[in-house]
């Protein structure tokens, strides 16, 4: 990436004409005087000029003649101009006119002048303070939004300078008139321009997706006091004009860049015409000087290739329009690629060209002048950049549960293969070694806050490190007692099935130990379950009352850090009254689950246990088919069983908890050999039915699982 930053040169007329021994001026030639100039009414875009008829000079303005003025309030840069036609009307001359050549007015003569610049010249008032400029642009906006800063280019800092011209031009004694004449075979003419010039330069380059950039502004225009020289009669009217256009053209990536520099030169520029041609005046004094300035250079983000520059010309304006000229650009570049060794280079340089656009002269050339570079400065190593992106700061994580720390590297030498992150945190040390992605796992043992320090050391052995605090807390156990219910009556002396469950997401099992669940309440000679390790696996367990009245089950569970929670259900306990009815725990598929059509077959289970019956008969069965055949309407179509039979030791009761009362029951059942398979993509409800009875009572229920078949 180059920005290129132009340097303003201001000049001014200052000095002594030195006018040529022998000046003819043709005949067609009509120089206007003061009085004359008042006389002109209008000066139409087309090129017409009306005058008033009245003024004795302007009946003198007739086909063929070329007609000058010098610089007054009527024409502030003078005026040249070849008459085509006249008409007079109305006591108006209207003169049809196109541009004149000099060497229409001038037959032989010509002049020298030397002049240097000087602030108090200026014509127009502009911010600046006399040869010392202040550089403050935005030369790209992303949005267009100046208020928003994160998406421009910037160009900060100041030029100090000053200049001299010489210029001189000499048209030789050609005898008549030649409108097609070659113009250098016609004249000689020589400028010369010295230039010193001491600038501060910063650009600041934010990133912003600005692509594909070419874009131009006109920050400065400056014209200076018109000059009038004498050729002979002939006035010859030149004013000195700088302009400044500061622009960007490239390609953005998405980067921030910052860089400068200081620089100080003396630079020759100019042409020479004869009749052979025009050649080029040039020379750079060998003492100038450049450093990388006030501003340390940076590079973030991503790479960019930008030309940016702020392009100054100085115009020497005959008549008002186009002279000599010459342009000179000092800049400071910068070329960035990530990744590379070095990273970025910052270069210096001048370029400088001239060229004669001189219409009044016929003359259209210009010319490169010189183009140096040379090295400021380059990039050091870079310390790697890291990112975390796991865990965020200040996230929770619970105790026991694999945690995932996860970040990258990039390295502007190296990009982003540069290096390994590693983890550590003030509790634990070392997290381990991160897989090729940059992630590691690690579980926690204990609770409590911590900081993670994420680190990368480059090729160069720097490193960079990263703090992201975060806690590892820990979940109280969760209880539940599914039977029996609370507020539910009970029988004394009958024993009946304790169903419960602790969930510890904090446990490395899931669970609390069995011995920190355990149960308490009713009274002296109640048999209760003294902890959960006399439930089975799914955890089931008896009790028996011996008491009549309400009493509380509760079953409490304490975590391995202490953390507690207990549920409670409150019982009636009565007398028992004729056969009494099965208790049943529903064990496998429970309400809601789904199965899926390539699944063989489902396990069903359940556990009973009959107070006053060895024997239990049990029927399972399934309802389906039907667009009413759903859990809230509750209509199917079809009907099917799934099995039956009969359970021995349904009244079983260990008064020691070894095992829960009473039986399971279990059947593996081979479900599409009695439910249809669904269609790809189809999914619907079926109703499973289930009833276990003693010898006069029973239990009887439903509940509903979905059959479904993903998309083919």
């Amino acid at each position: 990436m180059r920005w290129t930053i132009g340097s303003v040169v201001l000049f001014a007329v200052a000095g002594c004409t030195k006018r040529s021994e022998e000046v003819v001026v043709r005949d067609t030639a009509r120089i206007l005087d003061l009085a004359t100039h008042g006389a002109l009414m209008e000066m139409r875009p087309n090129g017409e000029l009306v005058f008033d008829a009245s003024s004795p000079q302007v009946a003198d303005l007739t086909e063929g003649t070329t007609l000058l003025m010098e610089a007054s309030d009527v024409v502030p840069m003078g005026l040249i101009r070849k008459v085509v036609s006249a008409e007079e009307s109305g006591g108006l001359v209207t003169l049809q006119t196109e541009p004149g050549m000099l060497w229409s007015v001038i037959q032989n003569g010509g002049f020298e002048e030397e002049f240097t610049l000087e602030a108090a010249d200026l014509a127009l008032m502009d911010p600046m303070r006399g040869i010392d400029m202040d550089l403050g642009f935005v030369i790209a906006d992303a949005d267009g939004d100046l208020t928003t800063t994160g998406d421009q280019v910037r160009v900060d800092g100041s030029v100090i300078f000053n200049a001299g011209w010489n210029v001189g031009w000499k048209i030789f004694d050609s005898g008549g008139l030649f409108d097609d004449l070659n113009p250098f075979d016609a004249f000689d003419l020589e400028f010369e321009a010295s230039v010193g010039i001491e600038e501060d330069v910063e650009v600041e380059f934010v990133a912003a997706p600005l692509n594909d950039l070419d874009v131009q502004t006109r920050a400065y225009e400056h014209y200076f006091e018109p000059k009038t020289f004498w050729v002979g009669p002939v006035p010859v009217v030149i004013t000195p004009r700088v302009t400044v256009d500061v622009g960007v053209r490239g390609r953005v990536q998405g980067a921030t860049h910052h860089f400068g520099a200081h620089q100080w030169f003396v630079a020759k520029l100019g042409a020479r015409c004869d009749t052979d041609g025009c050649s080029t005046i040039k020379r750079l004094d060998d003492g100038f000087d450049t450093s990388a300035g006030a501003a340390t250079p940076s590079v973030q983000g991503y790479s960019s290739s930008v030309d940016g520059y702020a392009e100054v010309s100085m115009d020497l304006l005959v008549y008002g329009v186009a002279g000599p000229y010459g342009t000179l650009q000092p800049y400071v570049g910068m070329d960035a690629r990530v990744p590379s060794r070095p990273a970025w280079e910052l270069e210096g340089g001048i370029r400088a060209t001239a060229g004669l656009e001189v219409s009044p002269l016929g003359l259209d050339w210009d010319a490169e002048l010189f183009d140096e570079s040379w090295a400021l400065a380059e990039a050091g190593n870079h310390p790697p950049e890291i990112r975390v992106s796991r865990p965020l700061p200040d996230t929770s994580f619970l105790v026991n549960v694999p945690v995932e720390f996860s970040a990258s590297a990039l390295d502007m030498e190296e990009g982003f293969a540069c290096c390994t992150p590693t983890f550590r945190t003030d509790v634990d040390g070392d997290l381990g070694s991160p897989d090729v992605f940059g992630t590691v796992e690690h579980t926690f043992a204990t609770p409590g806050p911590r900081v993670v320090t994420a680190s990368v050391t480059d090729a160069d052995g720097e490193t960079t490190s990263v703090a992201v605090p975060f806690e590892i807390t820990n979940v109280p156990p969760d209880v539940s007692i599914a039977a029996p219910s609370n507020e539910e009556t009970r029988y004394r002396g009958v024993p009946f099935l304790v169903h419960a469950a602790v969930v510890d997401g904090s446990e490395p099992s899931g669970t609390v130990p069995c011995a920190d669940a355990t149960f308490s309440g009713g009274a002296v000679g109640d048999l209760l379950p003294a902890s959960m390790c006399q439930a089975d696996a799914n955890g089931l367990t008896g009790a028996r009352f011996e008491n009549l009245g309400v009493y509380d089950l509760t079953l409490t569970a304490v975590d391995s850090y202490g953390a507690v929670d207990a549920e409670t259900v409150s019982l009636t306990i009565v007398e028992p009254m004729g056969d009494l009815r099965p208790d049943v725990t529903i064990l496998s598929p429970k309400h809601g689950a789904q199965i899926l059509a390539g699944q063989n077959s489902v396990l069903v289970e359940a556990h009973v246990f009959d107070g006053d019956d060895d024997e239990v008969s049990y029927n399972w069965s399934t309802s389906w088919g039907g667009a009413d055949c759903t859990p809230w309407d509750n209509v199917c179509t079809n009907n099917a069983n799934i099995t039956f039979g009969t359970l021995q030791g349904a009244n079983a009761f260990d008064p020691n908890g070894a095992e829960p009362p009473g039986v399971t029951q279990t059947y593996d059942w081979a479900i599409f050999s009695t439910l249809p398979g669904p269609s790809c993509g189809e999914t619907y409800y079926a109703r499973i039915n289930y009833s276990f009875s003693g010898a006069t009572n029973g239990r009887a229920g439903w509940y509903w699982i979905t059959v479904s078949q993903p998309p083919c």
